[in-house]
């Protein structure tokens, strides 16, 4: 496990406004919700490996990626809704796998939006997210760029864009 943090220190992660031991800390804890997850199929594997084989294995169309701890979700819509499914809404991504998870995040609790400029961003429409460590409010919009670590409703991800589509 220390040569994935070792890893995962060297990857180009976002600048992190706060200091380095808030950065280290932050990534221990995914490593550690990855490594704890009922799923070990992936224990063997770094996070490297896992980002590397992510990003040679986009479908056709996919535009971008969320490395999830349990699965991947592709972005294959120019707008993608993230959130908690129910009969009054129908969110793209339901990332509310359990009764703890789901009472955490909200029906539409952001949206990925590709731009005109080619980049993405997520806009917060529920109570709040996390990117890189940093608090987003609701109806604050934010840049992604590739390895972003994003914390929504206690679930964490990675974001990666697909560089063939995107540029």
């Amino acid at each position: 496990m220390e040569d994935v943090r070792k890893n995962i220190l060297a990857m180009p992660l976002s600048e992190f406004p706060g200091n380095q031991e808030n950065l280290t800390e932050r990534i221990n804890k995914i490593l550690d919700n990855i490594a704890n997850s009922k799923d070990k199929s992936t224990e063997k594997f770094g996070i490297q490996q896992i980002l590397e084989n992510s990003k040679t294995n986009f479908e056709k169309n996919t535009l971008a990626i969320l490395i999830g701890q349990d699965r991947n979700y592709p972005i294959n819509k120019t707008t993608t809704i993230i959130g908690r499914k129910s009969p009054k809404t129908n969110c793209d991504i339901d990332i509310s796998s359990n009764h703890e998870i789901s009472s955490k995040v909200s029906r539409n609790h952001c949206k990925l939006t590709l731009s005109t400029d080619f980049e993405f961003y997520i806009h917060v429409e529920g109570s709040f997210i996390l990117v890189n460590g940093i608090l987003i409010k609701k109806d604050e919009i934010v840049h992604l760029k590739d390895y972003d670590v994003l914390e929504i409703g206690s679930r964490l991800f990675i974001f990666y864009k697909n560089p063939e589509i995107c540029g």
